[in-house]
Order: C-alpha cells, then structure tokens, then sequence
C-alpha cells in the first residue's frame, strides 16, 4: 500500500456513531411499542364478566331517588374478584350514591391518565364460574343539567405476577331538571 493509499483511508469518514443512532432507534421503538401495548391492555374491557344495566328513569328534579341495578356474570371458567363499582366524575357532578346492594365496604378515587377519573365504590366480591351478581344502586339527583357517564364494574387479577384492575362499562345519561 502506499503512502497516498494510507492518507486515503484515515480521511474517510468512520460509520461507528451511525450504528449507535440506530441501536438507540431501535429501542426506542421497542419500549415505545411495548408501552402502547401495555395501555391498550389496561384500557381494554375485561372478558371475563358480562355487564348488563338497567335504569328506571333518567328524567328527574333535584332530589328525587332513582335506580341502576347492574347485573354482572362471571363468563371466565376461573373464579373472578369484583372489587368495586364506580361513578365516571361526569356523572357524579350531577348526581350521588346513596346506598349499594350489596352494601359497599369503602370509596377511593380512581384515576388512569389520559383516560378518566372515578369515584369507586369497594365491594370485593368474588364470583364463581357461571354466578351473577346483581348489584343495585340508588342515586340521588343533586344539580341541575344533563349528565352522561360510565357507570363501571372493576375486575382484578394477576397479569404476569402483577395485580391489575379493568372495567366493564355501561353508559348512563341522565336529565335532572
């Protein structure tokens, strides 16, 4: 090789850092995909229950009573934990809870970023394969307006060693004159 050959090559450019920028690329998009799978997971209905709600009457005066019941069947083969209903923060602006059958054991808010707030209602309930639970709600219309929200039933389980909780979710919207 001569000299002008080995003046040559120590000027080209070296490629060592363009590798590294792909390497970093690369795991990014992995961590980036693995994350988004890990909320559409979480933010997914649970299969394991089939939630149906019934509500007698969505036309009300401040103060007046009214129900939701919510009939909730465990369709998984494995014994499920209810853990609670809850009230989407958009729905209890304008109406509260009064009471629960079967009575609720404490309440917590409940929070997902970028999803929604809740107000949850404990139950800690577990049903076996096949059972149905009916869960009857009485509210109370608070303030004027219309209202519409999630009304929800949290299931939790165990996802790779971790306890995670999902929702089956019904609709309500009510008008409080």
């Amino acid at each position: 090789m001569s000299p002008k050959e080995v003046q040559e090559i120590a000027r080209r450019p070296r490629r060592r850092g363009c590798c590294l920028i792909w390497l970093v690329l690369i795991l990014i998009g992995a961590c980036g995909g693995s994350g988004v799978g890990v909320l559409r997971t979480l933010g997914d209905e649970p299969n394991a229950i089939r939630v149906t709600a019934a509500i007698d009457r969505t036309d009300l005066v401040v103060g007046d009573t009214f129900i939701i019941e919510l009939t909730v069947e465990n369709v998984d083969v494995d014994p499920v934990l209810i853990t609670g209903v809850s009230l989407e923060n958009s729905l209890a602006d304008g109406v509260q809870i009064m009471t629960t059958d079967p009575g609720y054991r404490s309440v917590k808010d409940r929070s997902i970023p970028l999803v929604n707030d809740w107000t949850e209602y404990r139950l800690d309930r577990r049903l076996g394969d096949g059972d149905t639970l009916v869960i009857t709600m009485t509210l109370m219309a608070q303030q004027v307006g219309t209202y519409s929200g999630d009304v929800s039933v949290w299931v939790e389980y165990e996802l790779l060693g971790w306890k995670v909780s999902r929702a089956r979710r019904a609709n309500v919207e009510v008008t409080v004159r």
